[in-house]
């Protein structure tokens, strides 16, 4: 007598096929997501240290720097070696545009403070820092050895301390 697969056996094994082909799909997909929200977490890591390191650089290799507070905000003044632009000497200016709600950082030859008239803004080269920027708040030490500057972007508290020019 030979011995064969039932029609039984052979519809119970399709179905469980197709049951474990269904598992691994989904979790297939829920990798993809997993991979998707890890990347782009990682790329907000990377973008804010990006942003700080410009900013502790920045600070760190400016001759002068001034703290100005505005009614929400800290403009940070700085003449400074630290250039993106290659322009020797640049002012360099840390501020958050309050209609836009960004965090900013102009590059120039000349020494314009922000907000800037249309016929500056040839001189001036503006870059994005961080979008969504509710605050950045700057403050010196007693004995101005020290600064730390607080910002607030992407729903994120972000501290910097670096020591005053």
């Amino acid at each position: 007598m030979k011995k064969a697969f039932t029609l039984m056996e052979m519809m119970i094994s399709v179905v469980l096929l197709g049951l474990i082909i269904t598992f691994l799909t989904s979790t297939l997909g829920d990798l993809r997501q997993s991979k998707k929200i890890l990347q782009e977490l990682s790329s907000q890591k990377g973008h804010v240290s990006r942003l700080l390191t410009l900013l502790q650089e920045d600070i760190t290799s400016a001759s002068t720097l001034e703290i100005r507070p505005t009614q929400d905000h800290t403009l940070l003044l700085l003449k400074t070696t630290s250039s993106l632009y290659q322009i020797d000497h640049p002012y360099v200016r840390w501020f958050v545009d309050p209609r836009s709600k960004k965090l900013i950082r102009s590059e120039s030859s000349h020494d314009l403070t922000p907000p800037y008239r249309d016929d500056q803004l040839f001189l001036v080269h503006l870059d994005e820092a961080a979008q969504q920027c509710d605050w950045m708040k700057a403050y010196r030490s007693e004995d101005n050895a020290t600064l730390l500057i607080g910002l607030k972007c992407d729903k994120k508290d972000y501290y910097l301390e670096s020591m005053a020019p």
